[in-house]
């Protein structure tokens, strides 16, 4: 289980993040995402400290986000680097950005998690799924989410755009994620 009461406090933690719960933060568009995102990476970088390694942005398909990050970002002048199976792509003094998959076992300080809209999770290359099927590929598509966000070390953040957030964050108690 990914969330638990704090014996120390009467304010419910996660252990997701290790100073505040988890942000979740919705949208108009993509575009829009990624740029809040840049504005919040400069706040932490200036408030907290965080070095520009320490940032992820993760995300479940590569279309839209990866080319959009790449272009985004890059035109801000920040310095971007895409994590891919070679590990030396893993460390650097940049922002990582990468898919779900690519991000297992591998941890940063801060994580965006992009594009948490639901309905983004359901099958791209079969329509026919239904019954136990459809219902076996959407757990594994939510275990998929969640090994995402156990990612971050010090604090999470999922942004939606374009509808609604996905509906694999609905078990998460109330003030265990910041909405």
């Amino acid at each position: 289980m990914i969330w638990k009461i704090s014996t120390h406090s009467h304010q419910p933690r996660s252990i997701l993040c290790a100073r505040a719960a988890p942000i979740l933060k919705g949208f108009v568009s993509p575009e829009a995402e990624l740029q809040w995102i840049m504005a919040e990476i400069k706040r932490l970088q200036q408030e907290k400290a965080y070095q520009i390694g320490d940032f992820a942005l993760l995300y479940r398909h590569i279309m839209p986000y990866k080319d959009m990050i790449s272009r985004i970002l890059s035109s801000q002048r920040m310095s971007l680097g895409e994590i891919t199976k070679e590990p030396i792509t893993y460390f650097g003094n940049q922002i990582k950005y990468t898919t779900f998959h690519s991000a297992k076992g591998l941890e940063f300080k801060v994580v965006f998690i992009v594009g948490v809209t639901d309905g983004q999770f359901v099958p791209k290359d079969d329509w026919t799924l239904e019954g136990d099927e459809l219902e076996d590929y959407l757990e594994r598509e939510k275990r998929l989410l969640y090994v995402a966000m156990t990612r971050a070390r010090d604090c999470l953040y999922l942004t939606y755009s374009r509808g609604q957030p996905s509906r694999f964050l609905e078990p998460i108690p109330t003030g265990y994620l910041k909405r």
